[in-house]
C-alpha cells in the first residue's frame, strides 16, 4: 500500500540506515525495512519493536503529523492537537521530562539532527553564555530598598557612582542631591518656621519642591503659614 500524502510529507528527510544494508533514500526507515525487519528478527525481537533508534521511533509515532522546517528545525503539528519539536520528544525518551529552566541542546550545528547520542540538555544561563556570549544573571542588592534581585548585567539601574539598583524608582531615590526630612521633622518645620520659601531654602529647594513632600506624607498645608513665626507682621 502506498504511503499517504501526510507520511510522504513527514518521512521525505533523509537519515542514514541504522541497520547494515538499509539503504539511505529520500525516505526515513523505520526500523521496518527488509534488512532492518531481518536483522531484528535474527537478534530475537519481535518486528513491532524493531525500530532501532529512538528518533526513528519518535518520527513513527508521529508519522501522520505534519512538519515544518521554515526555522531549520524538525516540528511537528497537528491542527487540534498543537505542535512539538523533535529534539524534544527524543530528548524527553531519553532524559525524562525536561527539568524547568533547561533546554535541548545539540553537539553539532545540524538542527535536523536529533539523534539521542547528539542531544544534551543545558540550563537557560549556560545556553545564553555559549551562544550569545552573555554572561548569566548574577544577584545583587539594592542600596536603596535592600531587596535582593537578579539581572543581566548590561540591563541593571545603575547609577553614577557605580550602585546597582532593582529598578529606575529606587536609582532616582538614591541619585537625589537632598535629603528628604521624615514625615515628623518635616511637621515640625513648617509649624517651626512656618514659610514655604524658608523651608525649600533650609533643604536647598524649591518651595514648591516642600509641598510636594508634605502632600506625599498627607500633612496638612495649613500648618506651615506665609510668613516666619519669628517675624513680627508689618504694622
Amino acid at each position: 500500500m502506498s504511503a499517504s500524502k501526510t507520511e510522504k510529507r513527514l518521512f521525505r528527510l533523509h537519515t542514514d540506515g541504522a541497520v547494515d544494508g538499509c539503504p539511505p533514500s529520500v525516505w526515513i526507515c523505520v526500523g521496518l525495512c527488509p534488512p532492518c525487519t531481518l536483522s531484528a528478527r535474527s537478534a530475537g525481537y519481535p518486528v513491532a519493536i524493531s525500530v532501532v533508534t529512538i528518533v526513528q521511533q519518535v518520527r513513527h509515532d508521529y508519522a501522520r503529523w505534519y512538519y515544518d522546517l521554515s526555522d531549520g528545525y524538525i516540528l511537528y503539528y497537528l491542527p487540534d492537537f498543537g505542535q512539538e519539536y523533535e529534539q524534544r520528544l527524543v530528548a524527553e525518551r531519553v532524559f525524562g521530562p525536561i527539568p524547568p529552566g533547561h533546554l535541548v541542546r545539540r553537539r553539532n550545528q545540524d538542527r535536523t539532527d536529533n539523534r539521542a547520542a547528539n542531544l544534551y540538555l543545558a540550563s537557560r544561563a549556560d545556553h545564553a553564555l555559549t551562544t550569545f556570549g552573555h554572561q548569566p544573571a548574577e544577584t545583587y542588592t539594592c542600596p536603596t530598598c535592600g531587596m535582593t534581585f537578579k539581572a543581566p548585567h548590561h540591563r541593571l539601574e545603575r547609577s553614577h557612582s557605580g550602585h546597582l539598583f532593582c529598578s529606575r524608582a529606587c536609582k532616582q531615590l538614591a541619585d537625589r542631591k537632598v535629603t528628604r526630612p521624615s514625615a515628623d521633622e518635616l511637621r515640625h518645620l513648617m509649624q517651626e518656621i512656618g514659610n514655604w520659601s524658608a523651608l525649600g531654602r533650609r533643604f536647598g529647594v524649591s518651595d514648591n519642591a516642600v509641598r510636594k513632600w508634605a502632600r506625599h506624607y498627607g500633612l496638612e498645608l495649613s500648618l506651615c503659614g506665609g510668613t516666619r513665626k519669628s517675624e513680627s507682621p508689618s504694622a
